[in-house]
């Protein structure tokens, strides 16, 4: 595909970029199971109070486990829920296509 997609359409945000994809990578494991369990997350807000204090512990720190980062969660009934939320908004990043998310899962800053 070019830089307008398969007909024309151009994304919103120009940093972004279209790529073709086959269905077996789609479907390949823990990514697809990860994705779906992330999805849940996807209209969850994050407040402003532990949006901040974890990215900036991560400027601090570099990279915390997932465990650690939803600690800094204080206003959230699920804090795993709310970093994941931030994964799925990009403002912090993991790696979630090769092992199944868990709490040693890395969270890191998005650059």
């Amino acid at each position: 595909m070019d830089a307008e997609g398969p007909i024309g359409i151009r994304p919103c945000d120009p940093t972004t970029a279209y790529r073709s994809i086959s269905t077996s990578e789609i479907r390949t494991e823990p990514a697809l199971t990860n994705a779906r369990e992330m999805m849940r997350y996807a209209r969850r807000t994050v407040s402003l109070g532990d949006r901040v204090r974890l990215l900036a512990w991560l400027e601090e720190a570099g990279s915390v486990t997932l465990i650690e980062a939803a600690s800094a969660m204080r206003e959230s009934g699920e804090p795993v829920g709310a970093v994941l939320a931030m994964v799925l908004k990009r403002h912090v990043a993991i790696e979630w296509h090769e092992m199944p998310i868990g709490p040693e899962t890395q969270v890191r800053l998005r650059r």
